[in-house]
C-alpha cells in the first residue's frame, strides 16, 4: 500500500536513503556527524558512535567467527560451555514435563508441543561447525575466497556484501545447515529463531553479571536461565504458534487450542492496556498487542532451579547463601538476580522511540509486568494478596 500509494520520485528518494544509511559508517567522519545528528533527534543519542566500537562492529559482522576464537579462549573457557548446555537442557526438559499441567492444551496440542521441544536446536557459545570458531584450519577454509586489502576499507566491505550474497545463492536448493550459526560469538543477545526452530546463545550473552559458570545456581537461573525461559517460549507465543516443529510456517494447534491461547493471551492484553510509562512528565501508555509475544514469556528457569537439585539428570545442586545476605532467601535472590538483569538508564526521546517500534515492554515493566503474576514470586517476598505485586487475578498461559 505504501508503495502503491507514494510517487515515483518519494521511492527512489527512499531507496537512495536506505543504500546511504547502509553504507553510512563506510564514508568519511563529515556524513557521519551528518548522520548522527539525525539519529540523535530519533534517539537522543548524543554525538557519533565512538571510531573504535564502530570498527569493532564492522570486523564483527564480516569476521565475527575469528574475533570470536580470541574471545572464547579469553572469556569462555573451562567448563562454561558444558554446565551452560546442561543448564538449558535442564530448562527445556522442566517445561517439558509441565506441559501436563496446562490445562487450556488439549492431549493434541500438549502431544504437538512436545514434539516442537525435542525437536528445538540449542546452539551454545560458539560455532563448531561452518565453520569451527575453534579451528584456525576451518577458519582458513571459510574466508578463503574473500578478498581483503588492508587499504581499501571501503571495498572490502563491499567485496564482504558480493562475498556474502554469493554464498547465500550457492545454497539455493540444498538442505539447510541447522549447524550454521547466526551471530559471532562476541554478540550481546540470544535469540530464538522461528524458522529452524532453534535457540542460540553466544558467549558474550554467557558472561558475568548474566552467568559464571562458579557462582551459585539461583543466580544463574534467575538471570541467564531466565533468558533461556523467555526465548524458548518464543516457540509458543503468538508467532511461534504459527511455526511446526521444523520451521515451517502452518497451522499445528487445533481450532480449540488456537482459540483457549487467544482467550489466555487477551488477559495479557486487558492487564498491560492499564499499564503506563512516565517519559517528560507525561503518562504514556504500552501498546499490549505489539508487545504480546515478548509479554507472555515466564520464568520457567524457577521451576527448573527448583528441581535441579533433586533429580539426577540436572544441574548439580550448588545454592550456598551468599555473604553479607543472610536474611535474604536464596529464593527472594533468584528474583533479584532476575530483575537487575533490566536495571538501564536511557533517555526520554529513546524512551518514546521504543514505545512506537520495540516489541518488548519498558525495563520496568519486564520486572512488575512478568513477577506480578508469578504466584512463586508473592510467596518468597510474602507479598499480601491483592497487593500490586501479587493480584487475585494473574495472567499465565505457560
Amino acid at each position: 500500500d505504501v508503495l502503491t500509494s507514494s510517487s515515483p520520485q518519494a521511492v527512489q528518494g527512499f531507496l537512495i536513503w536506505r543504500i546511504i544509511t547502509r553504507n553510512i559508517n563506510f564514508l568519511p567522519d563529515y556524513y557521519r556527524k551528518l548522520f548522527s545528528l539525525i539519529q540523535g533527534k530519533i534517539s537522543g543519542a548524543k554525538g557519533a558512535e565512538p571510531r573504535m566500537e564502530m570498527c569493532l562492529a564492522l570486523a564483527d559482522e564480516a569476521m565475527g567467527p575469528i574475533l570470536g576464537r580470541y574471545f572464547v579462549l579469553q572469556h569462555f573457557g573451562g567448563n562454561s560451555q558444558q554446565l551452560a548446555n546442561r543448564l538449558i537442557s535442564d530448562i527445556k526438559r522442566t517445561f517439558k514435563n509441565r506441559l501436563s499441567g496446562i490445562k487450556w492444551l488439549n492431549q493434541e496440542g500438549r502431544d504437538r508441543a512436545r514434539e516442537k521441544i525435542d525437536h528445538l536446536v540449542q546452539k551454545i557459545g560458539y560455532s563448531q561447525k561452518s565453520p569451527d570458531t575453534m579451528s584456525p584450519d576451518s577458519l582458513k577454509k571459510h574466508y578463503e575466497h574473500l578478498e581483503v586489502d588492508p587499504y581499501d576499507h571501503f571495498g572490502n566491505a563491499l567485496r564482504y556484501r558480493v562475498w556474502t550474497f554469493e554464498n547465500h545463492f550457492n545454497r539455493i536448493g540444498k538442505p539447510v545447515d541447522r549447524e550454521e550459526w547466526k551471530d559471532s560469538p562476541i554478540t550481546v543477545n540470544a535469540f530464538y529463531n522461528h524458522r529452524r526452530n532453534e535457540i542460540e546463545f553466544p558467549a558474550g550473552i554467557l558472561q558475568k553479571p548474566l552467568y559464571d559458570a562458579n557462582r551459585p545456581d539461583y543466580l544463574n537461573y534467575g538471570a541467564i536461565g531466565s533468558i533461556v525461559g523467555h526465548e524458548l517460549t518464543h516457540g509458543y507465543d503468538n508467532k511461534g504458534s504459527m511455526f511446526d516443529k521444523f520451521g515451517m510456517q502452518r497451522q499445528w494447534w487445533d481450532d480449540d487450542t488456537i482459540n483457549a491461547f487467544s482467550e489466555k493471551t487477551q488477559c495479557l492484553v486487558d492487564q498491560y492496556s492499564k499499564l503506563k510509562v512516565r517519559i517528560n512528565k507525561k503518562d504514556h501508555a504500552i501498546n499490549p498487542k505489539l508487545t504480546l509475544g515478548e509479554n507472555i514469556a515466564v520464568i520457567e528457569a524457577y521451576h527448573a532451579w527448583k528441581n535441579s537439585s533433586s533429580s539426577p539428570e540436572s544441574f548439580t545442586g550448588n545454592n550456598p547463601q551468599l555473604p553479607g545476605m543472610e536474611n535474604t532467601t536464596v529464593e527472594q535472590l533468584f528474583f533479584i538476580s532476575y530483575a537487575r538483569m533490566w536495571c538501564s538508564n536511557i533517555q526520554d526521546t529513546a524512551s518514546l522511540h521504543r514505545l512506537r517500534i520495540d516489541t518488548h515492554s519498558p525495563d520496568n515493566h519486564r520486572v512488575n509486568g512478568v513477577l506480578r503474576n508469578n504466584r512463586e514470586f508473592a510467596e518468597a517476598f510474602k507479598c499480601p494478596l491483592g497487593s500490586p505485586m501479587n493480584p487475585p487475578k494473574k495472567c499465565t498461559i505457560w
